[in-house]
Order: structure tokens, then sequence, then C-alpha cells
């Protein structure tokens, strides 16, 4: 039996794992159904997290390198200065804007994401 601190460790491992890009589908819905089961059994109700819709960052867009381009450059942005101008001018009034260049699980494509994380535990 393990402590409750190895217990805790162990679920945000797989938790982590569970988000973990590299991860496939299937690894990861198994990841999430062993934390649950080590969630209750410690006595955590976790709050399922509600899927936001992805909002993509128009105007912005990211590609892979090209095989010529050197190893440092992770991918290439494209922006489009219209699209992107427009796309800031009715995203809301916040004066900063998170984004992130994320890899497509399906496709290996890259996007520009808009961060929408909030603390589920505030």
């Amino acid at each position: 039996m393990i402590n409750r601190r190895e217990a805790y460790e162990r679920l945000e491992n797989l938790l982590k794992k569970a988000m973990d890009p590299a991860c496939s589908p299937a690894e990861a819905q198994a990841c999430k159904a062993k934390a649950d089961k080590l969630a209750a059994e410690l006595g955590i109700k976790r709050r399922k997290k509600k899927r936001k819709e992805k909002l993509f960052v128009k105007g912005l867009y990211t590609k892979a390198p090209q095989e010529s381009s050197p190893e440092w450059v992770m991918f290439t942005l494209n922006i489009n200065r219209v699209e992107l101008i427009d796309w800031l001018l009715t995203s809301g009034d916040s004066e900063w804007i998170n984004a992130q260049v994320c890899k497509s699980r399906g496709t290996g494509n890259f996007y520009a994401e808009v961060n929408q994380w909030e603390d589920v535990n505030t």
C-alpha cells in the first residue's frame, strides 16, 4: 500500500500523462480512468472540466518549418494583417490575449489557439 503523498504524486502524474500531446487518445482515456479511480479511493472529488470550443487566432497561421530550415526553427508564422487586426478589434476588451501554438494529434499540423485556461480550484 502506498502512502497518501505517493498516491497524490501518482494522481498528478496520471493527469499530466493524459494531457501530454504525445499520448494517444486511448492512452489519455486510460490514464484519466485510472486517475478517477485513484481520486475516488483518496476521497477526492474531481470536477469534470467542461471542454471549451477551441478559439483560433484568426489571421495568425502556423506551419511546420521547411526541411531546409535550421534545427532551431520550430515552426513558421504567417500573418494576414487585415484578418489579424480585425480579429483583435473584435475579440474582447482585454489588453492581453494569451495564445499557444499547438500540434494537432491527428494531422501533426501546427495551429495558433487562444489559451482559455482557468483555474478550476478558485
